[in-house]
């Protein structure tokens, strides 16, 4: 991992831990970006199975 990335992620961390408000709006925002992309991995995964038990075979 290269520096400035890792200095970004400990001035999060650092903030996060100071402010209660700000950490809780922090985590409902990974939470929702984690339920998204779930959400879209499994609809991508359901969409595909269905459209191969759709297809018609002639």
């Amino acid at each position: 991992m290269n520096e400035p990335t890792l200095k970004k992620a400990m001035d999060t961390l650092e903030f996060l831990s100071q402010d209660r408000e700000a950490r809780r709006l922090y985590e409902e925002q990974q939470k929702f970006l984690h339920d998204e992309a779930f959400a879209l991995e499994w609809a991508t995964e359901n969409s595909s199975s269905q459209f191969k038990c759709n297809v018609k075979v002639e």
